[in-house]
């Protein structure tokens, strides 16, 4: 979800986020 509001973070963070 956070992916497509902000696709300016990096995958690994948006990753991180979800675990």
């Amino acid at each position: 979800m956070l992916a497509q509001v902000t696709p300016v973070w990096p995958s690994d963070l948006f990753i991180f986020i979800l675990y």
